[in-house]
């Protein structure tokens, strides 16, 4: 179960809280933690920073989950995030901050941006969930990540996709002050 809710939204950025209850009688995965990347091309694992896709009518959509790379584009490794083990019962609490006016980020597209604002009315959060249980034993589907922390993995990509669902939950902002730039051109 995923609930979210506005933590601050100010002049210069919009944080989220979200928390994840365990429902399930057996162990879930919960996508924790993506790369950011920096300026120079350099990434650093960061627990506030989600994919950011705003849509028409105000609606912005953000989240931590494995998203499907383009057909037809190549990559080198696709972008997967972390995911923390969350034991039957667990709640397991995280934020999302983003700038304010929000900057669109997909990790497989580059954008042109307008440069006025558009209002937010709506946020729909997203965060990807593997349950243990529809793992088959012989499947490598996720593998321990002690550099991150020892509740972490890394999941395979393929594999993540295939047993990955998405929770969503989604929060009226109408009126408080969160834009998005909107998107001119998207460059794949």
């Amino acid at each position: 179960m995923l609930t979210v809710s506005v933590k601050a939204i100010t002049a210069a950025t919009i944080s989220l809280a979200y928390q994840v209850t365990n429902t399930e009688n057996t162990d879930i995965f919960v996508a924790d933690i993506l790369y950011r990347p920096a300026a120079d091309g350099s990434l650093s694992a960061d627990p506030q920073f989600a994919y950011v896709m705003p849509t028409e009518n105000g609606v912005l959509y953000t989240g931590k989950l494995l998203l499907k790379v383009p057909q037809g584009m190549r990559i080198g490794s696709p972008d997967t995030p972390y995911f923390r083990r969350v034991v039957p019962g667990e709640t397991i609490s995280g934020e999302i901050v983003l700038t304010n006016p929000a900057m669109p980020y997909h990790p497989y597209d580059s954008y042109a941006l307008g440069e006025n604002p558009f209002a937010i009315s709506r946020i729909i959060v997203q965060i990807g969930v593997i349950s243990a249980a529809k793992i088959k034993p012989d499947e490598g589907v996720l593998r321990p990540a002690p550099t991150i922390g020892p509740a972490h993995f890394k999941a395979d990509y393929g594999y993540g996709l295939d047993y990955q669902e998405v929770l969503q939950a989604e929060l009226d902002v109408a009126n408080t002050g969160a834009a998005f730039l909107p998107i001119t051109a998207v460059d794949r």
